[in-house]
């Protein structure tokens, strides 16, 4: 057992070791930075085939659109789970990021099977997996909105405003 006001064995105990484990920190944030963009510059470049598509679809084989717009929805799912992989995101994000990232392989799917009888289910629950991921965005807090206060709830005019009769 701890003595009271004693700090944990694992926390830096000097200033050196504090400006230490800041810079270690700094660093990993930066290299999360860079993965993640990386990893989103991979997905859009997938776009590009799409994109050329609209401008050329003679240049690609009948059929080829499913698959073109299928691509980039699969790829930034997969992006996005292991963008929140990388930043270590905690077990409710992690699951809204599952729920989203399986939205868009639904609608991956719908894309690519468009002309299948489960179109329309696969369809469906991709928007049930957008509207869902919505809905938990509204209802629960972000981190950042704990901290400050919601200046939205308040009268125009600030605090100040209200007068008693």
């Amino acid at each position: 057992m701890r003595a009271a006001g004693r700090a944990s064995p694992l926390a830096p105990s000097s200033a050196g070791e504090r400006r230490a484990a800041a810079l270690i920190a700094e660093g990993r944030r930066a290299r999360v930075r860079r993965g993640s963009l990386g990893l989103g510059l991979v997905a859009a470049l997938a776009l590009a085939p799409l994109a050329l598509w609209e401008v050329r679809p003679e240049l690609f084989p009948a059929g080829a659109h499913a698959l073109l717009g299928a691509i980039p929805l699969a790829s930034i799912a997969l992006v996005y789970l292991l963008h929140q992989r990388l930043r270590r995101a905690a077990p409710g994000e992690l699951a809204r990021a599952v729920l989203l990232a399986a939205a868009f392989l639904f609608w991956a799917a719908n894309q690519l099977w468009a002309d299948r009888p489960m179109a329309t289910l696969l369809n469906d629950i991709a928007i049930a997996g957008f509207v869902v991921d919505l809905v938990l965005a509204i209802v629960q807090p972000s981190a950042a909105s704990l901290a400050a206060p919601d200046s939205s709830l308040e009268p125009p005019g600030g605090e100040g405003n209200c007068r008693s009769m």
